[in-house]
């Protein structure tokens, strides 16, 4: 499918490139399946992908309870109860 090849042409391409590695961010699909999908295909692919990049709480909430174990928290964390949530 169209996802599916657009992650392999954004492996290949940064393949070219040793030492390069890539986090994509969920913004656009919040979605942890397809967020698997991108970590899988870029690491079959030879480009170091550890996970991903998320902009709210929410959204690494989502990426965390849907099995993605390494999520980057783009955006700072203001308020008593979003910290409580984070250090959870």
């Amino acid at each position: 499918d169209l996802f599916e090849s657009n992650c392999k042409r954004m492996a290949k391409l940064l393949s070219q490139t040793p030492g390069v590695a890539m986090r994509p961010h969920v913004k656009a699909h919040k979605c942890p399946d397809l967020a698997a999908i991108q970590l899988q295909i870029s690491n079959e692919n030879g480009v170091k992908c550890p996970g991903v990049c998320a902009q709210t709480m929410r959204e690494a909430e989502v990426m965390v309870h849907g099995g993605v174990s390494d999520v980057l928290l783009t955006n700072q964390v203001v308020g008593e109860g979003k910290i409580t949530r984070l250090v959870k």
